[in-house]
């Protein structure tokens, strides 16, 4: 596989991260949305189905944005191999090996489900007084 090649997977991985980020973005909005303006109302079971619901969806999301970040991390190694130069890694990707960015993102993103179920609890819990 040539560079041009690895370097056009690199861009495909990072469209697929910006993606699943942004299905994770709008599955948090929605989420909080709901808490906000109909979570008194539910019943017990609504809120555990919706919350259920909402973690697996952002979850599944935080996957469809971590997982290609991590092959993106492949793919400059793969680059930064086979280049007879001094391979320069786009700004982004600052950190050698973007095991940073991974790690940022899925720390990220489980605080945004954590926070959102903890929206949704008080919310609920401002019900009951």
């Amino acid at each position: 596989m040539t560079e041009a090649e690895i370097l056009e997977l690199l861009e495909i991985a990072t469209t697929n991260a910006y993606m699943g980020f942004t299905l994770y973005l709008s599955v948090m909005f929605a989420y909080v949305v709901t808490a906000y303006f109909v979570g008194k109302n539910l019943s017990k079971i609504q809120g555990v189905l919706a919350s259920g619901l909402f973690v697996f969806g952002a979850f599944t999301s935080t996957g469809a944005t971590v997982i290609p970040l991590a092959r993106g991390a492949g793919y400059i190694n793969s680059a930064k191999a086979l280049s007879d130069r001094t391979f320069e890694a786009p700004f982004w990707w600052a950190f050698e090996g973007s095991d940073f960015w991974v790690y940022l993102l899925l720390t990220t993103c489980s605080g945004g489900v954590i926070l959102g179920l903890y929206f949704m609890w008080n919310v609920r819990q401002s019900k009951k007084e």
